[in-house]
């Protein structure tokens, strides 16, 4: 959530989840808390049942007005237009 909120505070409120979407396809990436957590210790029982500080890198916080992302965080992968207008049944 803090990514979330990071994000947001970055480029302000949208319209929707798909604009916030295609304005931070970075978050999109499932090995996004790999930048924060090492492997081991995302997979502890603990980092399952509640929230763990990261070992590798902070989450931003709410006080931060600069860097409030990581820098390099920015993943240039996009999504085929086509998967973008379909729903997830016609996938």
């Amino acid at each position: 959530m803090r990514l979330v909120y990071a994000a947001n505070r970055l480029t302000g409120p949208h319209e929707s989840s798909a604009e916030f979407c295609a304005a931070h396809p970075e978050l999109l990436d499932k090995l996004l808390l790999r930048r924060f957590y090492s492997r081991e210790r995302i997979m502890t029982l603990q980092a399952k049942a509640e929230f763990v500080e990261p070992d590798l890198t902070p989450l931003p916080d709410d006080d931060s007005a600069t860097d409030v992302l990581p820098t390099g965080l920015c993943i240039t992968r996009r999504f085929p237009s086509s998967l973008k207008s379909r729903s997830r049944d016609e996938r």
